[in-house]
């Protein structure tokens, strides 16, 4: 009998302190509003993806994705959703090749009232690197920045992107397994707002090269 009591008693405890944890942060009504621009332009920005994200009070990490819209042409979006005061929501851009968030919004308000935010992008340049390897006798893979191609000679094109005030720096190399070191050689690519810029980088000899 006093196995029930107790059993009673902390169910009573256990559904009390839940209920009371509920009404101290109870399920709200939500609207968030807001606009996407362009960092330096101000341009809006249409038919780019923003996320709602609930995440953990300690962050932003381990966050999930409650819901997801595409910003309208002239680079509005708005969320209406159920949330709790002490928990935190983010407004998250998706990013692209060509678009780098500039911001990470707080969706939720201390009244809960509908909120509007002004959210920006970084819109990247486009350039092509057109790569020529006349000879390589190395039998180790070529890197071109990050991307990884097979041993041998080239003519390939790469499109990279970047910001149209920085030049962007891309490393080719090699595994010379003979000397026991990487053999490359550094090329730095510039980008112009709303233009595609080409350029032709030719290599000789791969084995040539001076070491990293």
């Amino acid at each position: 009998m006093k196995v029930f009591y107790a059993l009673s008693f902390l169910a009573i405890f256990l559904l009390t302190a839940f209920t009371s944890c509920r009404k101290s942060n109870p399920m709200l009504s939500a609207t968030v509003q807001g606009v996407l621009r362009e960092a330096e332009t101000k341009e809006p920005l249409g038919n780019v993806k923003i996320q709602l994200k609930q995440c953990p009070r300690k962050g932003t990490s381990e966050c999930i994705v409650l819901q997801e819209t595409l910003t309208r042409p002239d680079g509005s979006f708005s969320f209406t959703y159920k949330g709790r005061k002490k928990t935190d929501y983010y407004l998250i851009m998706k990013e692209t090749d060509s678009l780098r968030t500039g911001t990470l919004m707080t969706a939720t308000h201390p009244d809960w009232e509908k909120y509007q935010v002004q959210m920006t992008a970084f819109k990247l340049a486009k350039t092509n690197l057109h790569l020529i390897i006349r000879k390589n006798e190395s039998k180790s893979p070529v890197w071109v920045h990050s991307y990884k191609m097979r041993a041998g000679i080239h003519d390939t094109t790469f499109t990279f992107f970047g910001n149209p005030n920085y030049p962007r720096v891309i490393t080719i190399a090699v595994m010379d397994s003979v000397a026991g070191y990487a053999r490359g050689q550094k090329v730095s690519l510039t980008f112009t707002r709303d233009q595609t810029n080409s350029v032709t980088h030719e290599i000789a000899d791969m084995m040539q090269l001076p070491k990293l």
